[in-house]
Protein backbone atom coordinates (compact mmCIF):
# COMPACT_ATOMS: atom_id res chain seq x y z
CA UNK A 1 0.00 0.00 0.00
CA UNK A 2 1.50 3.09 -0.84
CA UNK A 3 0.82 6.28 1.44
CA UNK A 4 0.57 8.86 -1.12
CA UNK A 5 -1.67 7.78 -3.58
CA UNK A 6 -5.28 8.93 -2.22
CA UNK A 7 -8.57 6.41 -1.98
CA UNK A 8 -11.97 7.35 -3.51
CA UNK A 9 -15.01 5.87 -1.86
CA UNK A 10 -18.00 5.72 -4.24
CA UNK A 11 -21.83 5.11 -2.36
CA UNK A 12 -24.73 4.90 -4.87
CA UNK A 13 -27.51 5.17 -2.70
CA UNK A 14 -30.94 6.03 -2.75
CA UNK A 15 -33.22 8.34 -0.77
CA UNK A 16 -34.64 5.18 0.85
CA UNK A 17 -31.54 4.31 1.64
CA UNK A 18 -30.32 7.24 2.79
CA UNK A 19 -33.49 7.60 5.28
CA UNK A 20 -32.81 3.97 6.52
CA UNK A 21 -28.87 5.00 7.33
CA UNK A 22 -30.07 8.29 8.74
CA UNK A 23 -32.43 6.53 11.19
CA UNK A 24 -30.46 3.17 11.78
CA UNK A 25 -26.99 5.04 12.59
CA UNK A 26 -28.23 8.14 13.91
CA UNK A 27 -26.47 7.80 17.27
CA UNK A 28 -23.00 8.36 15.63
CA UNK A 29 -23.68 12.55 14.29
CA UNK A 30 -22.46 14.52 16.79
CA UNK A 31 -24.74 17.34 18.46
CA UNK A 32 -24.22 20.13 16.26
CA UNK A 33 -24.88 17.83 13.30
CA UNK A 34 -28.31 16.40 14.43
CA UNK A 35 -28.82 20.66 15.30
CA UNK A 36 -27.84 21.49 11.28
CA UNK A 37 -30.13 18.47 9.93
CA UNK A 38 -33.24 19.97 11.50
CA UNK A 39 -32.59 23.47 8.81
CA UNK A 40 -32.90 22.14 5.83
CA UNK A 41 -36.64 22.74 4.06
CA UNK A 42 -37.32 19.92 3.02
CA UNK A 43 -37.18 16.57 4.81
CA UNK A 44 -34.96 14.30 2.01
CA UNK A 45 -31.76 16.61 2.29
CA UNK A 46 -32.22 16.47 5.96
CA UNK A 47 -31.61 12.42 5.42
CA UNK A 48 -29.01 13.24 2.84
CA UNK A 49 -26.91 14.88 4.98
CA UNK A 50 -27.16 12.88 7.62
CA UNK A 51 -26.41 9.90 6.04
CA UNK A 52 -23.34 11.41 3.75
CA UNK A 53 -21.98 12.23 6.98
CA UNK A 54 -22.58 9.18 8.87
CA UNK A 55 -20.78 7.46 5.76
CA UNK A 56 -18.20 10.11 6.05
CA UNK A 57 -17.51 9.33 9.52
CA UNK A 58 -17.64 5.56 9.21
CA UNK A 59 -14.85 5.70 6.06
CA UNK A 60 -12.55 8.05 8.60
CA UNK A 61 -13.16 5.75 11.46
CA UNK A 62 -11.50 2.72 9.24
CA UNK A 63 -8.26 5.01 8.67
CA UNK A 64 -7.98 5.98 12.25
CA UNK A 65 -9.43 2.95 14.17
CA UNK A 66 -12.11 4.92 15.81
CA UNK A 67 -15.72 4.75 16.43
CA UNK A 68 -17.45 7.06 14.11
CA UNK A 69 -19.04 8.81 17.21
CA UNK A 70 -16.00 9.64 18.66
CA UNK A 71 -14.15 11.56 15.49
CA UNK A 72 -13.89 15.20 16.66
CA UNK A 73 -15.09 17.02 13.50
CA UNK A 74 -15.55 20.37 12.89
CA UNK A 75 -16.89 22.87 10.03
CA UNK A 76 -14.16 25.35 8.41
CA UNK A 77 -15.38 28.98 7.47
CA UNK A 78 -17.02 28.42 3.99
CA UNK A 79 -18.78 24.21 5.30
CA UNK A 80 -16.13 22.57 4.92
CA UNK A 81 -15.80 19.77 7.97
CA UNK A 82 -12.40 18.67 9.21
CA UNK A 83 -11.12 16.13 11.02
CA UNK A 84 -9.27 18.00 14.59
CA UNK A 85 -7.34 14.96 15.36
CA UNK A 86 -6.37 11.77 14.17
CA UNK A 87 -4.37 9.03 15.17
CA UNK A 88 -3.02 8.96 11.23
CA UNK A 89 -0.76 12.20 10.56
CA UNK A 90 -1.51 14.40 7.82
CA UNK A 91 -4.90 12.55 6.92
CA UNK A 92 -6.88 14.87 4.89
CA UNK A 93 -10.33 14.12 3.23
CA UNK A 94 -13.54 15.95 0.96
CA UNK A 95 -16.75 15.37 0.70
CA UNK A 96 -18.89 15.67 -1.92
CA UNK A 97 -23.15 14.67 -2.76
CA UNK A 98 -24.85 15.15 -5.20
CA UNK A 99 -28.71 13.73 -4.93
CA UNK A 100 -28.34 10.57 -3.04
CA UNK A 101 -25.02 9.56 -4.51
CA UNK A 102 -22.11 10.13 -2.09
CA UNK A 103 -17.89 10.33 -2.53
CA UNK A 104 -15.32 10.66 0.00
CA UNK A 105 -11.77 11.29 -1.10
CA UNK A 106 -8.92 10.49 1.90
CA UNK A 107 -5.23 10.86 1.15
CA UNK A 108 -2.16 11.26 3.99
CA UNK A 109 0.04 14.04 3.17
CA UNK A 110 -1.40 15.21 0.28
CA UNK A 111 -4.17 18.07 -0.21
CA UNK A 112 -6.85 16.60 -2.09
CA UNK A 113 -10.91 17.18 -2.96
CA UNK A 114 -13.36 15.65 -4.31
CA UNK A 115 -16.85 16.78 -6.26
CA UNK A 116 -19.71 14.80 -8.08
CA UNK A 117 -22.10 16.86 -9.93
CA UNK A 118 -25.50 15.90 -12.48
CA UNK A 119 -26.08 17.96 -15.00
CA UNK A 120 -27.12 21.95 -14.79
CA UNK A 121 -30.98 22.82 -15.86
CA UNK A 122 -31.73 22.15 -19.38
CA UNK A 123 -30.33 25.32 -21.38
CA UNK A 124 -27.39 26.81 -19.21
CA UNK A 125 -24.82 24.51 -20.05
CA UNK A 126 -23.26 27.18 -22.63
CA UNK A 127 -24.20 29.89 -20.63
CA UNK A 128 -22.45 28.93 -17.71
CA UNK A 129 -19.56 27.91 -19.77
CA UNK A 130 -19.23 31.26 -21.32
CA UNK A 131 -19.81 33.08 -18.13
CA UNK A 132 -16.92 31.03 -16.03
CA UNK A 133 -14.57 28.67 -17.76
CA UNK A 134 -11.96 29.99 -20.47
CA UNK A 135 -12.19 30.29 -23.86
CA UNK A 136 -10.25 27.46 -24.85
CA UNK A 137 -12.83 25.16 -22.63
CA UNK A 138 -16.02 27.08 -23.68
CA UNK A 139 -14.96 26.25 -27.71
CA UNK A 140 -14.74 22.66 -26.52
CA UNK A 141 -17.77 22.65 -25.00
CA UNK A 142 -19.58 24.51 -27.78
CA UNK A 143 -18.26 22.22 -30.34
CA UNK A 144 -20.14 19.72 -29.14
CA UNK A 145 -23.99 18.98 -28.85
CA UNK A 146 -26.58 16.90 -26.71
CA UNK A 147 -25.42 14.66 -24.18
CA UNK A 148 -21.51 15.17 -25.40
CA UNK A 149 -21.72 18.19 -24.57
CA UNK A 150 -23.31 17.49 -21.26
CA UNK A 151 -20.53 15.13 -20.36
CA UNK A 152 -18.02 17.28 -21.29
CA UNK A 153 -18.96 20.24 -19.69
CA UNK A 154 -19.59 17.63 -16.50
CA UNK A 155 -16.04 17.27 -16.62
CA UNK A 156 -14.68 20.69 -16.49
CA UNK A 157 -17.11 21.99 -13.96
CA UNK A 158 -16.17 18.64 -11.29
CA UNK A 159 -12.25 19.10 -11.79
CA UNK A 160 -12.37 22.97 -10.65
CA UNK A 161 -14.97 22.02 -7.75
CA UNK A 162 -12.61 19.43 -6.46
CA UNK A 163 -9.31 21.32 -6.88
CA UNK A 164 -11.05 24.42 -5.38
CA UNK A 165 -11.65 22.11 -2.51
CA UNK A 166 -7.92 20.89 -2.79
CA UNK A 167 -6.44 24.28 -1.95
CA UNK A 168 -9.46 25.47 0.46
CA UNK A 169 -11.10 27.55 -1.76
CA UNK A 170 -14.22 26.63 -2.97
CA UNK A 171 -15.64 26.65 -6.30
CA UNK A 172 -14.13 30.66 -6.88
CA UNK A 173 -10.52 29.94 -7.45
CA UNK A 174 -11.52 26.32 -8.58
CA UNK A 175 -13.46 28.16 -11.72
CA UNK A 176 -10.03 29.96 -12.47
CA UNK A 177 -8.01 27.05 -12.93
CA UNK A 178 -7.85 25.52 -16.38
CA UNK A 179 -7.85 22.06 -17.56
CA UNK A 180 -6.57 20.50 -20.80
CA UNK A 181 -8.71 17.08 -21.33
CA UNK A 182 -7.36 16.46 -24.91
CA UNK A 183 -4.62 13.83 -23.67
CA UNK A 184 -5.43 10.71 -26.14
CA UNK A 185 -4.51 8.52 -23.02
CA UNK A 186 -7.25 10.21 -21.10
CA UNK A 187 -4.67 11.75 -18.73
CA UNK A 188 -6.23 15.39 -17.37
CA UNK A 189 -3.75 18.30 -16.80
CA UNK A 190 -4.24 21.13 -14.81
CA UNK A 191 -2.58 24.16 -16.98
CA UNK A 192 -0.51 26.50 -15.40
CA UNK A 193 0.00 30.45 -15.62
CA UNK A 194 2.37 29.49 -18.29
CA UNK A 195 0.42 27.63 -20.91
CA UNK A 196 2.25 24.76 -19.29
CA UNK A 197 0.63 21.16 -17.70
CA UNK A 198 0.54 21.36 -13.88
CA UNK A 199 2.95 18.45 -13.31
CA UNK A 200 2.52 19.06 -9.12
CA UNK A 201 -1.42 17.90 -9.51
CA UNK A 202 -3.06 14.94 -10.31
CA UNK A 203 -6.61 14.17 -11.64
CA UNK A 204 -9.26 11.26 -11.65
CA UNK A 205 -12.56 11.61 -13.47
CA UNK A 206 -15.61 8.53 -13.32
CA UNK A 207 -18.80 8.79 -15.05
CA UNK A 208 -20.42 7.30 -12.02
CA UNK A 209 -24.29 7.05 -13.78
CA UNK A 210 -26.42 8.72 -16.31
CA UNK A 211 -25.50 12.33 -16.56
CA UNK A 212 -23.48 11.79 -13.11
CA UNK A 213 -19.50 12.71 -13.13
CA UNK A 214 -16.94 12.67 -10.04
CA UNK A 215 -13.85 13.99 -10.10
CA UNK A 216 -10.92 13.84 -7.47
CA UNK A 217 -7.96 16.25 -7.25
CA UNK A 218 -5.09 15.96 -5.19
CA UNK A 219 -1.49 17.78 -5.19
CA UNK A 220 1.41 15.95 -3.16
CA UNK A 221 2.79 12.25 -3.49
CA UNK A 222 2.40 10.40 -6.74
CA UNK A 223 0.28 12.31 -9.24
CA UNK A 224 0.10 10.11 -12.32
CA UNK A 225 -0.73 7.30 -10.11
CA UNK A 226 -4.10 5.39 -10.36
CA UNK A 227 -6.28 6.62 -7.61
CA UNK A 228 -7.92 3.49 -5.55
CA UNK A 229 -11.72 3.42 -6.44
CA UNK A 230 -14.26 1.65 -4.06
CA UNK A 231 -17.76 0.97 -4.49
CA UNK A 232 -19.80 0.77 -1.39
CA UNK A 233 -23.42 -0.88 -0.53
CA UNK A 234 -25.26 -0.90 2.20
CA UNK A 235 -26.57 -3.47 4.04
CA UNK A 236 -28.83 -3.59 6.64
CA UNK A 237 -27.65 -6.05 9.23
CA UNK A 238 -24.60 -7.63 10.31
CA UNK A 239 -24.99 -10.69 8.26
CA UNK A 240 -22.75 -9.58 4.74
CA UNK A 241 -18.81 -9.31 5.00
CA UNK A 242 -18.16 -5.89 6.59
CA UNK A 243 -15.50 -3.51 5.67
CA UNK A 244 -17.11 -0.22 7.09
CA UNK A 245 -19.94 -0.32 9.92
CA UNK A 246 -22.02 1.92 12.10
CA UNK A 247 -23.85 0.12 14.41
CA UNK A 248 -26.83 -2.34 12.33
CA UNK A 249 -25.28 -0.44 8.95
CA UNK A 250 -22.90 -2.41 7.18
CA UNK A 251 -20.73 -0.58 4.27
CA UNK A 252 -19.67 -3.71 2.09
CA UNK A 253 -17.11 -2.49 -0.32
CA UNK A 254 -15.56 -3.92 -3.89
CA UNK A 255 -12.65 -4.68 -2.75
CA UNK A 256 -13.97 -6.16 0.41
CA UNK A 257 -10.50 -5.23 2.24
CA UNK A 258 -9.25 -1.92 1.89
CA UNK A 259 -6.03 -1.19 3.50
CA UNK A 260 -4.98 1.74 5.82
CA UNK A 261 -2.48 3.97 5.36
CA UNK A 262 -1.17 2.57 8.96
CA UNK A 263 -0.58 -0.53 6.95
Amino acid sequence: MTQDVPHLWFWPSTDSEMLSVAVRAAAFLSAAERQRATRFMRQSDSWRFQASRIFLRTVLAHYTQTCPSQLNLTIEEGGKPVLCSSAVDDLSFSLSHCGSSVAVAVGCGVMLGVDIEGPPRVGLVETLARRYFAPREFCDIASLQGEDQIRQFLAYWTLKEAYGKAIGTGLSAGLRAQFDLSDPKGRIYKINPHGAPDPAWGFAQYEVGHQLCMSAAWKGGITLAKLSLFHVSVKISGQARRCLSAGDVTFATIPVNVPRFTD
